[in-house]
């Protein structure tokens, strides 16, 4: 294994964090496990959705480097997005995949989960679910949404449309405020009565990305699964959404995150005051970084001057295929502003700004997927779709001045083990500039390939989500073999 660094714009060197193998254990409940995820309401507490059909939740702390089963949704249904607003959790079923009807499943819905109590009830159900067969054939992933202005008292739901044939490049809202005042199950006509609007954007082919803007709520980034557009939707009318920009050869899925969504938000800003105060000059950390409502986890407003790496207003994309990587864009501009050219596809001042990019050659960051944010500080990581499955950790930070997309070199992986690899450099526009550092691989085991959840053979070993705990413990599902790679992250 190399231990690497990366040279801040300020002048602070960053060691990029090795991930090492501590174990591989095996769980049925997680075949083809599709999108893991614990939140800042509860950042110990891990929500994992399995096409393979249901949920199970674990316990990240209760035993250091391992997952304790607290609570399970024993259900046929195919699910995978999912995201949480205080004490509610949202689950989509996916209705159509790649292949047709995924078998056990009966139509898009989203399954709504009352997730106040601690412990959790160790046999889930829905308190609510919404048929939405009415509209649509099909959803995969989900997000809730507060939109601003006045319908502020109201909650939605908006879905990507995934592989859905009736409608191409389909955004999906939902007004869900009734449902979660009174939790009950509408079927197709309930739905279409409580408000649904459902968008067409044909350049994203497929979409499955979709994030809410972290610090107003109204603009959405979709990413599709067969196109390189970035979409960015206007939702200040509900029942009017559209398209203020489409961003052509940004990458596929383009599954992100932000500070603002991220599990660990507190002690990261603490960390990032401590550790980087040469890169983020005085950066205040937001007293509770656990609430949803606030304006993220670091108050970029004291002193960053624009070139804070941890502003909540960056938004990170995982680049699936190939080259792969990261892409970061500064979403703190407004994509409608008209006289800022955000209506165009080469974007302008009005127009979320790309600040930073990180691809590396040989395949080492391609097929990146879902990315996380880690409590301890600048790193990114993202599990890799690849044949043979992997995760990727990375450091970031600023990079004043810097422009254009770095390069790499991936050196070696296998098994549990990790690697050194080029670094990224800088993106264009003004303001913030983020830097990657080298990005540290590992891949599970060739073995895997003979350890399917029958004991057969299976064809791909491909990781679609990780999970990261506050104790530096990276959990790797690997989908067709129901495995949990487990790594700890040394370094800084």
């Amino acid at each position: 294994m190399i231990a690497t660094s990366l040279w801040w714009g300020m002048g602070r060197a960053v060691d990029a964090p090795v991930l090492t193998f501590v174990n591989r254990v095996f769980d049925a409940d997680l075949y083809y496990a599709a999108e893991s995820r614990n939140y800042p309401e509860d950042s110990d507490t891990l929500f994992v959705t399995c096409r393979g059909g249901g949920m199970k939740v674990f316990d990240m702390m209760a035993s250091p480097g391992e997952l304790t089963a607290v609570a399970r949704w024993s259900s046929t249904a195919a699910v995978e997005g999912q995201d949480r607003l205080g004490s509610h959790l949202v689950v989509s079923e996916l209705g159509l995949g790649p292949g047709g009807p995924f078998p056990g499943s009966s139509g898009p819905k989203l399954h709504l989960f009352d997730v106040s109590s601690k412990p959790l009830p160790g046999d889930l159900t829905p308190v609510g679910s919404v048929d939405l067969s009415g509209v649509i054939d099909a959803i995969l992933h989900v997000k809730f949404l507060v939109p601003p202005g006045g319908n502020a008292n109201e909650v939605w739901c908006v879905c990507s449309g995934g592989f859905a044939t009736t409608t191409p490049g389909a955004v999906i809202l939902v007004n869900v405020t009734a449902l979660l005042a009174a939790p009950a199950h509408w079927g197709p006509a309930e739905a279409a009565a409580a408000g649904v609007a459902v968008l067409s954007v044909p350049e994203v082919k497929q979409p499955e990305g979709v994030m809410v803007a972290p610090l107003d709520g109204r603009f959405l980034y979709v990413g599709g699964i067969n196109s390189t557009t970035l979409a960015v939707v206007d939702v200040a009318d509900f029942y009017a959404p559209r398209v203020v920009e489409l961003r052509a050869g940004v990458g596929a899925q383009l599954v992100a995150a932000s500070w603002k969504d991220q599990p660990h938000g507190a002690a990261s800003a603490a960390h990032t005051a401590a550790v980087y105060a040469g890169a983020v000059a005085q950066a205040a950390v937001v007293a509770d970084g656990n609430n949803r409502g606030s304006k993220g986890v670091v108050d970029a407003s004291e002193g960053s001057n624009g070139d804070d790496p941890f502003d909540p207003g960056l938004v990170f994309m995982a680049v699936w295929g190939r080259p792969g990587g990261l892409v970061v864009f500064d979403t703190n501009s407004d994509p409608s502003d008209d006289a800022g050219g955000g209506g165009g596809s080469s974007g302008g001042a009005g127009a979320p700004v790309e600040v930073g990019r990180l691809a590396q050659p040989l395949d080492g960051l391609a097929f990146a997927n879902r990315v996380k944010l880690a409590p301890w500080g600048g790193v990114a990581l993202v599990p890799l779709e690849q044949e043979l499955g992997g995760a990727a950790a990375v450091a970031f930070g600023n990079s004043v001045g810097g422009s254009g997309s770095g390069g790499g070199h991936i050196s070696g992986s296998g098994s549990g083990g990790g690697s050194g690899g080029g670094g990224g450099g800088g993106g264009g526009g003004n303001g913030t500039n983020v830097a990657f550092g080298p990005a540290s691989v590992a891949h599970v085991s060739a073995d895997e390939f003979a350890r399917g959840v029958d004991g057969a053979r299976v064809d791909s070993a491909k990781a679609y989500c990780l999970a990261v705990s506050a104790d530096r413990h990276v959990f790797l599902f690997v989908a067709e073999t129901a495995a949990v790679y487990i790594y700890r992250a040394e370094g800084p």
